[in-house]
């Protein structure tokens, strides 16, 4: 039973050494999984406890646990007071891990192995964006939209797909209330050209009057933001050249930069094989990764993408935020659950390409992701344009209530959230 399960877990965290913070993390990372692996009956009633109660018990439980005192949940046999405690207890060790954790703030040369909890299912990674819950903001939110403020647990593992994390930037902890500043750009009269091949097709080239004028000059636009994102399919390797280079000459006369660039996608060779990949850049434009799409397009031919599915889930690490990536489909796909669900991050960065029906069905996805797991969805969508009148492209922030609020004919466009 859970709650049996629960009780050993708090008899085996009693006998460790809760001074040691690699101990607090892991730790911290099984009582996580513990409220997890709740029985979805019984974890819906954490949104019952009030914030303040909640507040109250852990300043209360952390200094105990500081003064000596460890066992939570041994003696409890029922079962809204056991979830009580366990959600008592993930704060507590929240709260004592970030006054002990001397690397805070840092990027680590190696967050894949630093953020690592030891039982290897899990990285805490210390969040940017601190949950301003007040004294009631949090209340009847569910555990995955307040179950810890200083750390986000995200697993190692997404639906057996692995999870890869790039750390980008120190925490900017001087300004974890303010916005942060998101770039999206499209371009204005491009046309997108595909071939057929023996498996379905793949895009060939895009035509446009200036396209590498075009990034320059969004780019020089978007300089301040945060985030920038171009859409799925517009950037081909000498545009990446073009915008990469320019990032490089623009970050010697600027003071700050942006901290990820999502330099849109195109069909190119990674690793031997043809994905549908987005570059990720930092505002210096030195490449740190890339996502591949994992759900293939098919277009009204029903030929789909002729690509190599992505294999791996990438999670950001930036000075205000954490997010994660997906390409068009991987997200607005309403016929499967995504595993970015899972994922305790502030945003998902989407470049598509599409008609008004993908980005329906992008809204349709983001509506429910914002109320039910607080993530934010920033999709840029480059307008797949067959006649006069139709969108140029679309910019979605989630939570834009209809199609039309989201349609765009300028080539940059900056956004707070």
């Amino acid at each position: 039973m859970w709650r049996s399960g629960c009780r050993a877990l708090a008899e085996a965290q009693a006998a460790l050494d809760l001074s040691n913070p690699e101990t607090v993390r892991d730790c911290l990372a099984q009582l996580d999984a513990a409220m997890r692996d709740a029985p979805w009956n019984i974890r819906t009633i954490y949104a019952e406890f009030p914030e303040a109660e909640l507040e109250e018990a852990t300043r209360t439980q952390a200094a105990a646990i500081l003064g000596g005192g460890k066992a939570w949940a041994c003696g409890l046999v029922q079962t809204r007071q056991c979830l009580l405690a366990l959600a008592i207890q993930i704060r507590s060790l929240d709260h004592i891990l970030h006054g002990m954790d001397t690397r805070y703030a840092r990027v680590p040369s190696d967050p894949m192995r630093e953020w690592l909890c030891k039982s290897g299912n899990a990285f805490v990674i210390p969040a940017r964006r601190r949950r301003d819950l007040g004294s009631t903001a949090g209340d009847k939110l569910s555990y995955g939209r307040r179950g810890t403020r200083y750390y986000r647990i995200i697993p190692t593992a997404l639906q057996k797909v692995p999870v890869r994390i790039v750390a980008l930037a120190a925490a900017d902890l001087s300004s974890v209330k303010d916005n942060v500043t998101l770039g999206g750009a499209i371009f204005p009269g491009l046309q997108v050209k595909t071939r057929k091949t023996p498996n379905g097709f793949r895009v060939q080239r895009v035509e446009h009057p200036d396209i590498d004028g075009c990034i320059k000059s969004q780019a020089e636009s978007m300089s301040r933001a945060h985030a920038i994102v171009w859409p799925e399919l517009t950037i081909d390797d000498k545009a990446l050249a073009t915008l990469t280079d320019h990032l490089a000459v623009l970050s010697l006369a600027q003071d700050a930069v942006p901290n990820v660039i999502i330099a849109g996608s195109w069909h190119r060779k990674v690793n031997g094989r043809i994905r549908n990949s987005a570059p990720i850049l930092t505002g210096q434009g030195e490449e740190k990764g890339q996502h591949s799409k994992i759900v293939r397009f098919a277009d009204d031919a029903n030929r789909f993408e002729d690509i190599e599915c992505g294999d791996e889930i990438i999670v950001l690490v930036c000075d205000r935020f954490l997010a994660s990536v997906a390409i068009c489909k991987d997200y607005c796909n309403l016929s499967e659950a995504p595993p970015w669900l899972a994922l305790d991050v502030d945003f998902l960065l989407v470049p598509s390409m599409g008609k008004t029906t993908t980005m329906d069905g992008h809204i349709n996805r983001a509506k429910t992701d914002r109320i039910t797991h607080g993530l934010r969805a920033f999709v840029v969508q480059q307008g797949l344009v067959s006649k006069e009148g139709e969108p140029q492209g679309f910019i979605l922030l989630a939570p834009q209530e209809s199609t039309n609020d989201t349609c765009i004919e300028k080539a940059w466009n900056l956004y707070e959230a």
